[in-house]
């Protein structure tokens, strides 16, 4: 295990000392510019015409600076991601693990963004210097003007995507919900006579002043027969902070007291930590990165239409078309890897909620149990068609996927995109804590 991790330390170090490497080249590069620009060039010393008055191989030299930026913030967030505190140690030491996380996961959505604005600037300049566009009648004016239209298509780009995620955290944030109540097809649960429905709202009230967390709502997915549960909430960081706690009717049919006490101080847990704010900030970038992309579909759709109406000005209709695949094409990258960051943070949390179960409940054989019996089940294949163990069967709630307390990691690419870890690593993870 230690071998492992000096591994992933050496190689972030080695892509660190690339990067800065390339990074020392390309201003040093920029530094000597005025050797290769003409004389009267020479009169101008703004940043800005330096820049515009570069070639193509400047633009290549950032893009591979980019690589080499992702390569070391991958490593660098897994390294990150990968600290763990033991249970047996100071459990605020547990939050405060978990909220420097949080802190850098939050400036790592900042800096994709900005890497995307940077990669999209430079595949728009390359754009337009491979094709030749004559924007002026000189040189000076012909690369400022290609500056400018590349840097107006960037700031489109960029205002797209944080506009989008912007409108879709704020929507999420302030009625998250009373929207996922109606997305899972949840009833509130306040007041009630059913002994089970009690004893939930029990065991609810118990894990609030466990954890230190005001009374959360409580709703039930009474037409969801797998056994499951999930934390939601809205208004984080403001006075009125809320929390939900989402269960299944199945969990609620099938755990016993102990299991569903265990259960539900998990989700306690991603509350307490968090979690559900940055689930809901991953899931808003993941959105924005999509409207870039139907962005780009669109225009690819309108240079078709272009094409198919002119016959003249064929160069024009590729540029067009170039540019909204860079709309699409970015917009799909950042989604990818969104995704694979929301699946690291997801795997990671996993883990510290179900340690933080143990410590609100003082129970370890609650939350274990309860990962036992839906492996068991997941067994058995005549229950699992039935009712579909640990997995949601409401398709409109697949999105939300990476909230809930099980999910299914079937499928290729499972354990990249994996927003669990395995059962059988939630229970050896928890067998080592006693």
């Amino acid at each position: 295990m230690n071998a492992l991790r000096f591994i992933k330390i050496l190689i972030l170090w080695i892509v660190g000392a690339l990067s800065i490497y390339a990074l020392i080249i390309l201003f040093s590069n920029f530094s000597n510019l005025g050797l290769h620009l003409q004389k009267e060039i020479l009169i101008f010393k703004g940043v800005f015409l330096a820049l515009a008055m570069q070639d193509i191989s400047f633009y290549l030299q950032i893009l591979k600076i980019i690589c080499l930026l992702c390569l070391l913030l991958f490593f660098a967030t897994r390294y990150i991601l990968g600290r763990q505190v033991e249970i047996r140690g100071d459990f605020w030491e547990h939050q405060k693990l978990a909220k420097n996380k949080i802190y850098w996961l939050n400036a790592l959505i900042i800096i994709i963004l900005g890497l995307i604005f940077l990669c999209a600037f430079s595949l728009f300049e390359i754009i337009f210097l491979s094709f030749g566009v004559e924007f002026g009648d000189d040189l000076i004016t012909n690369r400022k003007d290609a500056f400018k239209y590349s840097m107006i298509l960037s700031v489109i780009f960029a205002l797209s995507i944080f506009g989008s995620y912007f409108f879709k955290n704020t929507t999420m944030k302030n009625s998250a919900i009373n929207q996922l109540a109606k997305t899972l097809k949840a009833d509130e649960i306040l007041s009630t006579k059913n002994e089970k429905e009690k004893n939930l709202l029990n065991i609810v009230e118990e894990m609030a002043i466990a954890s230190n967390m005001p009374m959360p709502r409580v709703f039930i997915m009474r037409y969801e027969p797998s056994i499951n549960a999930m934390a939601s909430g809205e208004r984080f960081g403001y006075d009125d902070e809320c929390v939900a706690i989402f269960i299944t009717q199945g969990a609620l049919e099938h755990f016993s007291r102990d299991e569903l006490q265990g259960v539900i101080a998990h989700e306690f847990s991603h509350a307490f930590h968090g979690d559900v704010a940055l689930n809901l900030k991953i899931f808003s970038l993941i959105f924005g990165l999509t409207f870039a992309m139907i962005l780009g579909e669109s225009f690819f759709r309108a240079s078709l239409k272009s094409s198919r109406s002119r016959s003249k000005n064929k160069g024009g209709v590729i540029i067009i078309a170039l540019i909204a695949l860079v709309f699409y094409g970015l917009g799909l990258l950042g989604q990818i890897f969104a995704k694979i960051l929301q699946s690291a943070i997801s795997r990671q949390k996993e883990f510290l909620a179900d340690a933080s179960s143990v410590q609100y409940t003082r129970n370890i054989s609650g939350i274990k149990s309860a990962l036992k019996r839906i492996k068991i089940l997941q067994t058995n294949q005549a229950f699992a068609h039935k009712n579909g163990a640990g997995f949601i069967q409401n398709i409109q709630a697949k999105p939300l996927a990476h909230m809930f307390f099980i999910t299914s990691t079937k499928g290729f690419l499972s354990k990249l995109f994996a927003t669990h870890p395995s059962l059988e690593s939630r229970i050896k993870a928890l067998d080592k804590i006693g």
